[in-house]
């Protein structure tokens, strides 16, 4: 099977597309062209949500905590 990247995600799955809508309580999504099928389908319609994905917020570092003296050699 062909590796495919697409703008982030390693793996692509219908449950990342635009054409697809989550099915509560069910390993499904309902997609506009294919019907329902399994989150992890993979058709040729299928195009990138980056509003579906949940990225993790990198942790902010709190400097007042620092003093000058901390960043000098």
């Amino acid at each position: 099977m062909m590796k495919m990247i697409f703008r982030g995600v390693d793996n692509p799955k219908c449950f990342y597309c635009q054409h697809a809508t989550h099915i509560e309580n069910s390993d499904s999504v309902m997609c506009d062209r294919k019907g329902e099928v399994k989150k992890d389908y993979l058709c040729r319609k299928y195009k990138f949500d980056i509003f579906k994905c949940n990225f993790k917020r990198k942790k902010t570092v709190i400097l007042e905590k620092f003093d000058r003296k901390d960043f000098e050699l």
